[in-house]
């Protein structure tokens, strides 16, 4: 067992997860939010990422605890990135952009012990869990999982409603405290996110109308650089030439930004879980009427 994997075997068994619990919990999960939809007239619900692509319940035992710990380190998602850019050959140079050369020789070692990596041929690997083919699917069963175990908080992933008038899936939706909660989440670095899938947001926000939306982009990069005018000019094509004074995008926190307590953009530095708590919190103390405050 790799150094890593000791780690996350220890962190598991303190908590007392065990593979009975988590899958009853994603059971449960995938019930209430089926629930909220109905009343709410969505009754066809159909998953992008079937069950087939998730992990086994035999093998989620160690492998995915093992992979939701790894997924929390902003190293390793961009480590996972450009390992599946770089297979079926292994690129330590490419590897190595944003962390040591043991490090990722962990990471790999750690993949495989778990059979998330397998070596198909010498000097080639390809990666086993078909959720794990595109860093995207990942990344928000990555973002539904933090929902679940750090905030508990009912969520799924990859859920497209059938005859709905916009297209794409929604990435993630949860349930806040009985509060519907849409969360669009990029994987991709913010040089490749164009002003149509910030358009495609706010037309899902507006045909879903969730009480808190959300659109996550993993990076560490300045968001004022590229996305916050793109969201700017979103608003103003949603609400006119009166949506710079009456929703106006403020920095509520290190960039981390919203729009009427309900609209948030964020980045995930210097974490992602930290930076969605932000955002719940915020909408959260928004919504208790506190007649003190």
């Amino acid at each position: 067992m790799t150094p890593y994997s000791e780690r996350i075997a220890e962190g598991v068994a303190a908590s007392g997860e065990t593979i009975q619990n988590t899958a009853l919990r994603q059971r449960e999960s995938r019930d209430l939010i089926e629930s909220m939809l109905r009343r709410r007239g969505i009754h066809a619900v159909k998953y992008a990422a079937a069950d087939a692509s998730r992990l086994p319940e035999t093998e989620a035992s160690h492998a995915e605890h093992v992979l939701y710990g790894l997924m929390k380190k902003y190293s390793f998602r961009i480590f996972l990135r450009d390992l599946a850019a770089s297979l079926p050959e292994i690129d330590m140079a490419l590897l190595t952009r944003y962390c040591s050369e043991n490090t990722a020789k962990e990471y790999l070692a750690t993949l495989l012990e778990q059979q998330l990596l397998q070596k198909v041929a010498p000097g080639q690997y390809a990666l086993t869990n078909p959720q794990m083919q595109t860093v995207g699917d990942t990344f928000e069963w990555f973002v539904a999982q933090v929902l679940q175990r750090e905030f508990d908080c009912p969520a799924e992933y990859g859920i497209r409603f059938k005859h709905s008038g916009v297209g794409g899936d929604y990435d993630v939706i949860a349930s806040v405290e009985g509060h519907l909660a849409y969360i669009e989440v990029k994987s991709s670095p913010p040089k490749h996110i164009e002003y149509p899938e910030i358009h495609a947001f706010f037309e899902r926000v507006s045909e879903f109308r969730p009480q808190i939306a959300i659109f996550l982009e993993d990076t560490h990069l300045r968001m004022r650089d590229k996305l916050v005018p793109m969201f700017e000019e979103a608003l103003r094509q949603q609400f006119g030439n009166h949506a710079d004074s009456d929703y106006p995008l403020r920095e509520l926190h290190d960039e981390v930004f919203v729009v009427n307590n309900i609209v948030f953009l964020a980045n995930t530095k210097p974490d992602l879980i930290s930076n969605l708590g932000v955002c719940l919190k915020h909408f959260l103390d928004s919504c208790s009427a506190w007649p003190l405050a």
